[in-house]
């Protein structure tokens, strides 16, 4: 019994990380969608094209970024440096990321429920970025002389029941509002409204 649930366990996962590809891939047959500079981003043929570069970002973990692109192109001598990674992540709009998570949401029905309820949880949680002083609304410096830091503010919409977000807002760790935040996820909600 055990062995049948670990199989069927192992397709569902192949399943969607299939349904991921699948999605990136479409999202390439029209990058200027998603580009910063729809007339020449993404239009020429590069080992971080615009699929690899979102499936790079995606997987990557909490390594150096040069010990990631290693990792990723298996220790190839071409793999592609930091700067050209940097380069080609630039290209990318926020939205071609928000158009992916909503997407491969929809993929996948929503069907667990508490006495017909979707039971959702929202909160928010700081998470440090790069560091950039001359972004304003995420650097903190407590001190004068203190190197400081940047942050921003991820604010998720989880659905108890089913075990996965529906929506996320980021904002500026300095212009954080939870509220705001639960009401323009609230607003675009689209599930059964009680």
């Amino acid at each position: 019994m055990y062995y049948i649930l670990e199989v069927t366990l192992m397709i569902f996962a192949e399943h969607v990380k299939n349904k991921l590809s699948s999605l990136i891939h479409k999202m390439a047959t029209a990058p200027w969608l998603f580009s910063k500079n729809p007339e020449a981003d993404f239009s020429r043929n590069r080992k971080l094209d615009f699929v690899s570069t979102i499936q790079f970002l995606l997987s990557m973990e909490s390594g150096s970024l040069k010990k990631e692109l290693l990792d990723y192109f298996q220790f190839s001598v071409d793999t592609p440096s930091a700067s050209a990674f940097c380069q080609q992540r630039n290209k990318l709009l926020l939205e071609a990321f928000q158009f992916l998570f909503y997407e491969f949401n929809s993929c996948f029905s929503f069907e667990k429920k508490y006495k017909d309820y979707q039971l959702l949880a929202c909160d928010g949680s700081d998470l440090n970025i790069a560091r950039n002083p001359n972004d304003a609304g995420t650097y903190f410096q407590s001190q004068p002389t203190d190197r400081g830091f940047n942050q921003i503010h991820l604010n998720a919409l989880f659905d108890l029941c089913e075990k996965r977000y529906i929506d996320l807002v980021i904002q500026p760790a300095r212009l954080e509002n939870e509220s705001l935040a639960m009401t323009q996820m609230i607003d675009r909600y689209k599930g059964e409204k009680k």
